[in-house]
C-alpha cells in the first residue's frame, strides 16, 4: 500500500499523508453520508506547536463547508485540502481524507472555541506504545493501516490521551 500522494501531513486540518507513518485504510472507514460539520465556516488562525512546545503561527486558514465536505485553504502555498469529519466519542473528531480508494485520517478536538489537531503518525504510536495494544496494524513502509471502524476509534482515542496535539486553529474576528 502507499501514501495518498496528493496530501502530507502537514497543516491544514487534515491536509495530509503523503509522508510514511500515516494512519491510513484500505477503502473508506465511514460512510460520506454520515460525515459531521461541527465547525463553523470561517477563518482561523493556524498554530503550530513549536521547538519550545509553544504554538506559533503559521498562517491563516480559510474554511468552506460544501453538504458535509470541509474545504480548508491556506493563505500561502498549500493546496486546498478536502476532507470529511466523524464523531469518535469522547468530544474527538475523526477527520478522513479519501484519495484512489485508499483513506487517510487524523484527529480534532473542539475546546474554548479552539481546534486542536493531531496529525497523527504510526511511528509516534509505536515511540509511545500504542502499537503494542493495536497488533498487526503497521505495514512493511511505517504506516498503521486500520482494518475496521472500531479499532481506528480505539486507536486515535489512544493516540490524543498520551499525545499533545501538534497545531490549533484559532478563530479569526471577521
Amino acid at each position: 500500500m502507499h501514501a495518498i500522494s496528493v496530501f502530507r501531513i502537514v497543516p491544514v486540518f487534515v491536509a495530509a499523508i503523503a509522508l510514511a507513518g500515516c494512519i491510513l485504510s484500505q477503502d473508506a472507514l465511514f460512510d460520506v453520508a454520515e460525515a459531521i460539520t461541527p465547525v463553523a465556516e470561517g477563518r482561523y488562525q493556524e498554530m503550530a506547536r513549536g521547538e519550545n512546545n509553544e504554538f506559533e503561527t503559521v498562517a491563516t486558514v480559510t474554511v468552506t463547508i460544501n453538504g458535509n465536505v470541509y474545504t480548508a485553504t491556506g493563505d500561502d502555498d498549500r493546496d486546498p485540502a478536502m476532507f470529511t469529519m466523524y464523531d469518535g466519542g469522547n468530544g474527538l473528531i475523526i477527520t478522513m481524507v479519501v484519495e484512489d480508494g485508499e483513506a487517510g485520517y487524523a484527529l480534532l478536538r473542539a475546546v474554548d472555541g479552539e481546534l486542536l489537531h493531531w496529525a497523527a503518525t504510526c511511528e509516534v504510536a509505536g515511540e509511545i506504545g500504542i502499537l503494542a495494544d493495536f497488533p498487526g496494524v503497521e505495514d512493511n513502509e511505517g504506516n498503521c493501516i486500520m482494518p475496521e471502524r472500531d479499532t481506528l476509534i480505539a486507536f486515535m482515542t489512544a493516540y490524543a490521551a498520551k499525545v499533545e496535539p501538534d497545531y490549533k486553529y484559532v478563530p479569526v474576528a471577521q
